[in-house]
């Protein structure tokens, strides 16, 4: 009897877990409050991390920050890989209001990218368009894909 309780409270604990971890990759965008306890977090990174992460900045272009017919903000770009191997990429956005106030947070991301090629990568938002808002990448992160 013990031994099925505990598997029954594993069983819910894993499951709570999972519809969290859900949520969280499926959101599609986070709301900041310029507060550190609504979301935002610190991350550090070494110096190699940092070049490397500062180099894959510029490789990455947005083409486009627009509403759709549901006028949601839709971002489109590119990335370019000059690197000898196969990458992907992950794009991480900001929304922000036409007074520079940072609404939103997005990402995107690429399958692999052949050497020397270019790729698209788009993120369609539930953020409501208004006139003047801006998008920006605040992050990106290249590994290498087979």
């Amino acid at each position: 009897m013990k031994r099925r309780l505990v598997a029954l409270f594993s069983i819910a604990l894993f499951s709570i877990a999972l519809c969290g971890l859900l949520f969280a990759a499926c959101s599609g965008r986070t709301e900041n409050k310029s507060d550190p306890q609504h979301g935002a977090t610190t991350t550090t990174l070494s110096a190699t991390q940092l070049a490397v992460n500062r180099q894959a900045l510029n490789e990455i272009k947005i083409t486009s920050c627009a509403p759709n017919a549901a006028h949601h903000v839709v971002i489109d770009g590119t990335a370019h890989n000059p690197t000898a191997g196969r990458v992907a990429y992950t794009v991480q956005l900001a929304i922000s209001e036409k007074s520079g106030a940072r609404r939103y947070g997005t990402a995107a991301a690429t399958n692999a990218v052949a050497p020397s090629s270019t790729a698209h990568w788009g993120a369609v938002t539930t953020a409501r368009y208004e006139p003047g808002m801006t998008c920006r990448v605040t992050g990106v992160s290249r590994t290498a894909s087979p």
